[in-house]
């Protein structure tokens, strides 16, 4: 979530900084290829009680991949982003939180089945980048895209309903979910926005 280096850690760092301006108590736990957990709190103390990092190398998350290919039907970046410890530290602190907010759909199976209310920023579509990017693409990206866009496309419609609210970062993203949706559910867009300073 910080340094803000690219556009995923700008929408992670935003939505910590609206909980936290709205009045909640935030703690963050974060996956990093490696402890990073003193610079990333430089970034959010401002906002957070509390960063925690979970430490999973590239290596192990490249495993996962092609273990999940073998053995479940998950997209391929869920798959690159499981982790049991990540699982076993909200398991453990679930009863200090009244809320879980997950920031894209590779976190959501960390907080499945628990009791606090439920909120999954899906922040794309990423089926329907898959789509676009399995209709151009040569070679083994083709192939990787054609064999993960239904796996997407089928986990994005099994959230749908294991959340209690849902958040989406623009219109079309929203309106592509929901036309593959058997029951549709209230998605809330919330664009990514940059702070004026307006005292000038």
């Amino acid at each position: 979530p910080y340094p803000l280096r690219d556009g995923a850690a700008i929408r992670t760092f935003q939505s910590v900084c609206i909980l936290a301006e709205l009045g909640y108590k935030v703690d963050v736990l974060y996956l990093s290829e490696e402890n990073d957990v003193l610079e990333v709190r430089r970034g959010l103390d401002a906002y957070c009680h509390e960063v925690n990092c979970v430490v999973l190398p590239k290596w192990k998350s490249y495993l996962k991949v092609m273990w999940g290919l073998l053995t479940n039907r998950l997209p391929l970046q869920v798959n690159y982003f499981l982790s049991g410890r990540a699982r076993r530290w909200i398991l453990k602190h679930q009863d200090r939180y009244e809320m879980v907010y997950c920031n894209n759909i590779r976190t959501a199976l960390w907080v499945k089945g628990l009791k606090a209310e439920k909120i999954i920023d899906y922040v794309d579509a990423y089926s329907m980048n898959y789509q676009s990017a399995r209709d151009n693409s040569r070679g083994i990206w083709h192939w990787i895209y054609t064999l993960d866009y239904p796996r997407c496309n089928k986990f994005e419609q099994k959230i749908l309903h294991a959340f209690d609210k849902r958040l989406i970062i623009s219109h079309t993203d929203k309106e592509y979910i929901l036309s593959h949706a058997k029951e549709a559910a209230p998605i809330s867009v919330i664009e990514n926005f940059t702070h004026i300073d307006d005292t000038k």
